[in-house]
């Protein structure tokens, strides 16, 4: 059983750690912990930060395989990775940061699904909700003519 870093007094199995550490740190807002970025799932104190990092038992897995992949680089057998920038097969401190950096999905500049949008675009059947009698007979007349012109689209 694993002790978990925001309540001393939760044991978890180590399979369902990382399911509590999310609810548990949902729930202790004001617990200000790291995590390590070679396991998500070690949630530790700032001050013994750099220690862990040093010591994570995780950190193997993944330089070596950054070093397998900076070797081949560097005897010819791979490719350079645009990714870990190994072309001399000893990466700089900022490209090591930027490869085992947080990823931060709210960066991306992706559009948001529309699914009215889609509905609109597609042959997809709509079903009027909440609406009175006069008001669903005009959206189905809108629909059927929708469905029209997107036959004629298809046909074309």
């Amino acid at each position: 059983m694993l002790q978990c870093p925001y309540e001393q007094a939760h044991l978890i199995r180590p399979e369902r750690m990382q399911i509590h550490l999310i609810k548990c740190e949902r729930q202790h807002k004001n617990v200000k912990l790291l995590k390590c970025m070679f396991n998500y799932s070690h949630h530790i104190k700032p001050e013994d930060y750099a220690e862990h990092l040093r010591l994570c038992d995780d950190r193997r897995l993944i330089e070596t395989s950054l070093y397998l992949l900076e070797g081949e680089v560097a005897r010819g057998i791979g490719k350079p990775s645009s990714t870990t920038g190994a072309t001399t097969g000893v990466m700089d401190p900022q490209t090591k940061q930027a490869v085992w950096g947080e990823e931060n999905w709210d960066d991306m500049n992706e559009a948001p699904y529309d699914p009215e949008k889609h509905c609109l675009e597609n042959k997809i059947i709509r079903k009027a909700r909440l609406l009175t009698k006069a008001e669903k007979r005009e959206f189905y007349k809108a629909e059927s003519q929708r469905h029209d012109e997107l036959a004629k689209r298809t046909a074309q």
